[in-house]
């Protein structure tokens, strides 16, 4: 039997979907702060998960764009922060963020990878679920329900 893709679109499947992933990635990135290198946490997702995971990622990749000296602790960094739906449209407006390297809760958990390689004239794009960047609750102001995927984009000036 051929491959065949088949796309359904099923609120409460995506939600439910989406909390697993959630759930997930969590985990991933707690175990990659760990300083536990020989610990590795449990990654399992579901044949959808991946699929929708994989479907994101391979419709619009991650990207990075290495600077030519990374930022050290204590420079000014200025980033332009723009978000996106996986549909394209826009969440908000355009962020302009400035702030020292090293000083507390300057940026949200989806941007902090990318951070810690960046510095000026980087450029990256991230996807993360909104919970990541504004909390697990519903943004009805935005227009976000609760772990909607989002897509970064960052410029470092």
């Amino acid at each position: 039997m051929p491959n065949t893709f088949v796309q359904v679109v099923d609120e409460q499947q995506s939600s439910l979907l989406k909390l697993r992933l959630e759930r997930h990635l969590a985990e991933l990135e707690r175990v990659a702060r760990s300083q536990n290198i020989d610990r590795i946490g449990p990654v399992n997702l579901t044949t959808d998960e991946q699929r929708w995971l994989e479907t994101l990622r391979l419709s619009d990749p991650e990207v990075f764009t290495s600077p030519s000296a990374r930022y050290r602790s204590g420079d000014l960094v200025r980033l332009v922060i723009e978000c996106q739906r996986p549909d394209g449209s826009p969440v908000g407006d355009t962020v302009r963020l400035d702030f020292r390297l090293g000083e507390q809760d300057q940026v949200v958990t989806a941007l902090e990878p990318g951070l810690s390689q960046a510095g000026p004239g980087a450029h990256w794009t991230v996807w993360a679920l909104s919970s990541n960047a504004f909390g697990s609750q519903p943004q009805p102001k935005l227009g976000l329900p609760a772990h909607t995927p989002l897509k970064f984009s960052v410029v470092a000036e």
